[in-house]
């Protein structure tokens, strides 16, 4: 998506009531009267020459890559892409609402129309940044003590209407998060299971005397850890236990991780966190490439020679080294999961307005196809949608 600048076009009268504030809610209770809106017609748009101050950049899986914007037609209109393939027009171009049938094909089924305007009712502009921070944070999202930025609402906003659109799954893949868990005893796999549950991770497993045991723990991407932590369970045995990590390339060649080894502490219950040594877990750097870590790491844990032991672990955690948890912007990840998760729970909405573009202000379409909300009324209360749409 190409960044874009307002243009000036004096005379033109677009609406008969004036567009809701920019990151104010401008809906009317459920049950109010319907009031019907003037067509959307006379709208411009010019590429601009630079980047507005509100670009963003956002992955999605499989590899593709988009810059995402608010589209800013004039007169004051702000609307969002429709479909992820289409057209961006590289010199002025003309907008005019059309009926909804003309939206892309999957977006004319009436659930999916549903949940679109869920998405522009919930996210950027409607609500102010202030008020989606606040709905994050209410929700539970790790978002810290700042508040979501104009540039994150509206890629966040934008990917979640390709989500329904065009099929395109945000990167959301926490880059700590392992991928593949396996244990082991000694060369073995270990009976005893792995524990998964709501992002946590657990192990709990036999320590024979004298052999080791691994959690092998296989990430999406190749990060640098800073350190790794975990809490020790109150049923792990007394006898002396050490753990520490290893790295690898293939997940078949293991080469112990400098610094990362630590003896249990006597007291159980409480968390053990390792910090590593700087570059300790650097497998490449480059000007192009930049630092990569490793795939595969795993923790190693060995006891006393002469008897058997016992090792259960609780929320297992690997600390990347300087960066985010996702591919993507961390508030982008929480909202755009925050606005999908919305849109499929129904509730008051303002029906979205499709505008094609044109290279002459009656032409035929041509640009990609966009959604909005300018000038919209609330005109019922929604159930949620059925599953398995």
């Amino acid at each position: 998506m190409t960044s874009l600048i307002d243009r000036a076009e004096p005379g033109i009268d677009l609406l008969t009531a004036p567009a809701p504030a920019r990151g104010v809610p401008a809906l009317d209770p459920p049950g109010a009267r319907e009031r019907p809106a003037s067509p959307l017609t006379g709208l411009s748009r010019v590429r601009g020459g630079t980047f507005s101050a509100t670009v963003d950049l956002v992955r999605f899986t499989g590899g593709l890559v988009a810059h995402t914007d608010l589209i800013r037609l004039t007169p004051n209109v702000d609307a969002y892409s429709l479909d992820f393939g289409g057209t961006s027009p590289r010199q002025l171009s003309h907008y005019r609402e059309v009926p909804w049938w003309h939206a892309p094909v999957r977006a004319t089924a009436l659930w999916w129309k549903q949940e679109i305007a869920q998405i522009l009712v919930n996210g950027y502009p409607r609500v102010a940044t202030g008020e989606l921070t606040r709905r994050l944070r209410t929700a539970g999202y790790p978002i810290g003590s700042g508040e979501v930025r104009e540039h994150e609402a509206i890629a966040a906003t934008q990917a979640a209407i390709w989500r329904l659109t065009d099929g395109l799954e945000l990167d959301t893949q926490p880059l700590d998060e392992p991928v593949r868990v396996n244990a082991r005893i000694g060369e073995h796999p270990s009976a005893r299971s792995v524990v998964r549950d709501a992002g946590t991770l657990g192990w709990h497993t036999q320590v024979p005397a004298g052999e080791p045991v691994y959690l092998e723990l296989e990430l999406a991407r190749q990060p640098e850890l800073e350190s790794f932590s975990f809490v020790v369970n109150a049923r792990t045995g007394r006898h002396d236990v050490r753990v520490h990590l290893e790295r690898s390339l293939d997940g078949r060649t293991w080469h112990p991780v400098s610094h990362s080894s630590l003896r249990l502490p006597p007291l159980r219950g409480r968390r053990v966190h390792q910090r590593l040594g700087s570059g300790s877990t650097l497998a490449h750097a480059g000007a192009a490439s930049g630092r990569r870590g490793y795939r595969h790491y795993r923790l190693a844990a060995s006891g006393p020679p002469d008897r058997d032991g016992f090792l259960e672990l609780h929320d297992i955690r690997l600390e990347l080294s300087g960066g985010s948890r996702f591919r993507n912007n961390a508030q982008i990840v929480h909202l755009y999961e925050l606005l999908l998760s919305q849109s499929a729970a129904g509730g008051p909405v303002v029906d979205p307005r499709l505008l094609i573009g044109s290279r002459t202000p009656t032409g035929p379409s041509v640009f990609t196809p966009l959604v909005t909300l300018a000038g919209g009324v609330a005109r019922r209360h929604l159930r949620p949608l059925p599953t398995g749409h």
